[in-house]
């Protein structure tokens, strides 16, 4: 076996019974039905899942194809939305979110129970630290520590599940290490006034619009209390002067009369309360169906990118 830091390890080392399928295909429905109903058959007390399979989940306990729910649900592998956490105490009587990465391994987790589904922060990971890792959230322009709650940085990591290099590529290692031996995780995040983690995307997803340097995450966290939008991803999409332009991708809510004139003014509300620049409200509004997704359940940005670019110039 050669992929020794991710989920065969977890397996292999906790010594629990476990029950895996022989592919994941993430548009197929009826296979999460079908493990789910086995895993309760079996007496499974924890399943691990990723967004995508909670929302087919959701969709089977709302048609009554699935009635039995499970202790706890072990989610991770990226930002975790806050419909996921809604569904504490329906699929599930808690879920532990858990962050990491090959490179990483398993770095913070935490539990979130039906009590503080109300209250946790889209994008929480977590609010432990695993088996003495050390983490430190570093300001993108002063490369100064930041101590103080609520302030975004770069997350950077030391402990035991940090890979130690990149075997045979020795210029891959130097750039994701610090001189000080810190790894780069290459995400954006911060710390809540709970103290919890909350990952709001990783640095490559920055969109330069003008002068700003937009996180997509804080504003699909925003776009998404908009009535009528079901799912909302942001993009940059080429503009000549400007660099790039803001895009919002939005899959309607079934029967929703949602409109781009809709969107419009619910995003000038969020810019203006944000005290950003109005001139960088988006102006380009992209409806589909549905978005592309990599077989674990992220939207492949880059993908519906060029989906959008494409829209705009035809």
């Amino acid at each position: 076996m050669e992929w020794m830091a991710g989920f065969p390890s977890l397996y292999l080392g906790s010594g629990a019974t476990t029950i895996v399928q022989e592919y994941l295909d993430s548009s197929a429905t009826m296979n999460i039905v079908d493990l789910w109903n086995i895993a309760c058959d079996e007496g499974a007390d924890a399943a691990m899942l990723v967004p995508i399979e909670i929302m087919d989940l959701k969709k089977a306990f709302d048609n009554g194809t699935v009635t039995r729910r499970i202790k706890r649900i072990i989610i991770g592998a990226m930002p975790i939305k806050r419909f996921v956490f809604d569904l504490v105490d329906v699929i599930c009587d808690e879920y532990m979110a858990i962050y990491g990465s090959t490179d990483l391994g398993y770095t913070v987790l935490g539990l979130v129970t039906g009590d503080m589904k109300n209250t946790v922060k889209d994008c929480y990971t977590g609010d432990r630290l695993v088996g003495g890792t050390q983490m430190k959230i570093v300001d993108e322009i002063t490369n100064m520590e930041i101590t103080s709650k609520n302030r975004t940085g770069k997350l950077f990591f030391k402990g035991g599940t940090v890979l130690r290099r990149y075997m045979g590529v020795e210029s891959s290692t130097t750039a994701v290490f610090t001189d000080d031996g810190w790894f780069d995780s290459n995400d954006v995040g911060y710390i809540d006034e709970s103290g919890g983690l909350v990952v709001i995307g990783r640095t490559s997803d920055y969109i330069l619009a003008g002068f700003t340097v937009v996180h997509p995450q804080w504003l699909e966290e925003s776009i998404i209390k908009c009535p009528g939008v079901a799912s909302v991803v942001v993009v940059g999409i080429s503009h000549p002067v400007r660099f790039q332009e803001l895009c919002v991708c939005v899959v309607r809510e079934k029967h929703s009369n949602l409109t781009e004139q809709d969107l419009k003014e619910f995003c000038k509300k969020i810019f203006f309360d944000t005290h950003i620049s109005p001139e960088e409200v988006p102006e380009k509004f992209f409806f589909t169906d549905s978005f592309p997704h990599t077989f674990t359940g992220k939207v492949r940005r880059k993908m519906l990118e060029k989906m959008a670019a494409e829209h705009f110039q035809n």
